[in-house]
């Protein structure tokens, strides 16, 4: 186990991702559409990037959910999720950028950033399913895996025993985290809002 352990740390050296803040930055209607804007500052960092650089796929998991505030309970109206899946292409030496909509090649870092942490006017609904001066919220959560899918499956065969290992609280997980390369989770929550003849009314706490 000893050689495993120092292998990996010679395959994946110790990183330090830097502090993530989680942003709500929009919430506005066009043309009969609820739109909702956010973005993440902090989340791909160079340390993040560099991940990709020495061969790992990352993914991003995007889940924005519209809540209709009614009392204890409060019903789910609407929920999106956005998955991204990061790699490096060392020939191209380019960015791989996997969306359910498109494949796209970069070798702007900026580009990366702007595509995985900034949603600017996402369609939630059409307005007209809005119940007038019903109130509104949205929950944003965030999850980042800097190695995921396949690169993780290759790392953990590294571990005796690894599929074994992989429980929560197991000595895999301990690993990942020490090494800089577990899970992150961001979460934030919008300002209430309501529908009130055909726009949108942001309230103040």
């Amino acid at each position: 186990m000893k050689t495993c352990s120092v292998f990996l740390f010679i395959l994946l050296p110790l990183v330090a991702f830097g502090a993530a803040q989680l942003t709500v930055s929009d919430i506005r209607t066009e043309n009969g559409e609820l739109l909702f804007s956010y973005r993440v500052d902090g989340l791909l960092d160079e340390a993040g990037l560099l991940v990709l650089q020495r061969g790992a796929a990352s993914q991003l998991v995007h889940r924005i959910i519209l809540w209709k505030k009614r009392g204890i309970i409060n019903p789910l109206v609407k929920e999106i999720v956005l998955t991204m899946h990061l790699s490096y292409d060392p020939w191209e030496k380019k960015y791989c950028i996997l969306t359910g909509e498109e494949k796209r090649l970069t070798n702007s870092l900026e580009t990366v950033r702007e595509r995985c942490t900034s949603v600017r006017d996402l369609t939630v609904c059409r307005l007209e399913e809005l119940d007038d001066k019903q109130v509104y919220y949205f929950s944003l959560e965030i999850s980042y895996k800097p190695i995921a899918g396949e690169s993780l499956t290759a790392v953990g065969g590294l571990l005796e025993d690894g599929k074994k290992n992989r429980g929560k609280g197991s000595l895999w997980n301990v690993l990942l985290n020490l090494l800089g390369f577990g899970d992150k989770k961001l979460a934030a929550k919008s300002a209430e809002f309501r529908k009130s003849e055909g726009r949108i009314d942001l309230l103040t706490p």
